[in-house]
């Protein structure tokens, strides 16, 4: 990865580094990451585009655990707006929550 990732805010040490059968290497930032980007991008977007939002959502959905407090400090950094995801109490259950397997 080249250059400043989110303009020098996320975190590097957060990076997922997948590897191809061939060998390639692929970098993909964190899932808080995007969902903060997401969220920031609905922030700016034409009040009739919701894609942004719902992307945000669906990585939320897709996540299997989530740091909330980094989610939370991302968001917030990118200028956008975490009630957004209904993230809830800290205090309350981990979020988001499980998904019946």
């Amino acid at each position: 990865m080249s250059g400043a990732l989110f303009d020098g805010r996320a975190d590097r040490d957060r990076l997922r580094v997948l590897s191809t059968s061939r060998g390639d290497q692929l970098a993909l930032p964190s899932i808080e990451d995007m969902i903060a980007d997401r969220l920031a991008q609905y922030a700016v977007a034409s009040p009739t585009d919701d894609s942004r939002l719902l992307q945000a959502r669906m990585l939320v959905k897709l996540a299997d655990l989530i740091d909330r407090d980094y989610l939370l400090r991302r968001i917030h950094e990118e200028g956008g707006d975490p009630a957004l995801l209904e993230i809830g109490d800290p205090e309350a259950e981990p979020w988001p929550p499980r998904r019946p397997r």
